[in-house]
């Protein structure tokens, strides 16, 4: 255990900072956005929309990419998950399903990769 605590991510948001998310300690972690969501989502209490932002378009910012929305003039970068995965199936709320109960194993495409747990870049 680090004992590094939460991050007061909600306080830091409201501050307006730029606050991003990613898997970059694979010596503690491992390397799962799915999981870094669920984190986010539960333990720092934040809604969906925020921690799904924090791992895309945020995280593109903080590493001056133009990614991470889906606009014009913007580098396409997509992952397509299996909406009749185990994890997805049924799922009322895709958004609040896909940052809670998505998993790597559910993708299947991402950047150019194909099928069941396309490899993430």
């Amino acid at each position: 255990m680090t004992r590094v605590g939460i991050p007061p991510v909600k306080e830091m948001l409201a501050a307006g900072l730029l606050v991003a998310a990613g898997t970059d300690n694979v010596m503690f972690n491992s390397v799962d956005i799915f999981s870094e969501m669920r984190f986010l989502s539960s333990l720092c209490q934040i809604d969906e929309g925020q921690v799904l932002r924090i791992c895309t378009r945020a995280g593109a910012l903080a590493l001056g990419l133009n990614c991470g929305v889906i606009e014009s003039g913007m580098d396409a970068r997509v992952t397509v998950l299996n909406k009749d995965s185990y994890n997805l199936s049924g799922a009322k709320n895709i958004l609040r399903s896909v940052v809670r109960r998505a998993r790597a194993g559910d993708i299947v495409f991402c950047s150019g990769d194909t099928g069941a747990g396309a490899r993430m870049r």
